[in-house]
């Protein structure tokens, strides 16, 4: 199954005042609606330089909503744990099957809040889940 795009319009928005009247976003004369802060602009005056973000994004819901992320910084690394259901019942999404060899094909990219130090992982990422184990009668395993 090939993965699937965001779809424009869906959680991310442009923070563009053309946008909102339907006209091309990000031209000469447009401004954004909101600052680095989230705080609407207006009229308000603005020292050149001050940063805006290019898109707004709302929180995601429905099959969007379905991935829970933590994550840990210690001893200078990260640790990145990602959960969700094996089967969500989205369309869009894939449905993992435990002991399936071939796996799942991702990518993964992580954000920082700014314009630098991003990680994407570059080269295609695969996870396998291990077949579950049969547990024999009177076991306590």
């Amino acid at each position: 199954k090939a993965m699937l795009p965001d779809v424009p319009g869906e959680i991310f928005h442009p923070n563009s005042v053309a946008a909102l009247t339907g006209k091309v976003p990000f031209a000469e004369g447009d401004s954004p609606v909101y600052d680095s802060e989230g705080k609407p602009i207006a009229d308000q005056f603005r020292l050149a330089g001050s940063l805006a973000p290019g898109y707004l994004v709302d929180r995601p819901s429905a099959g969007r909503a379905d991935i829970q992320a933590s994550s840990i910084y210690e001893k200078g690394h990260w640790t990145v744990i990602v959960r969700r259901s094996l089967d969500t019942g989205d369309k869009r999404d894939v449905v993992f099957l435990p002991g399936d060899e071939a796996g799942v094909a991702f990518g993964l990219s992580i954000m920082d809040n700014t314009l630098d130090q991003h990680y994407a992982s570059s080269t295609e990422e695969r996870l396998v889940l291990m077949a579950r184990r049969e547990q024999s009668v009177g076991s306590s395993e």
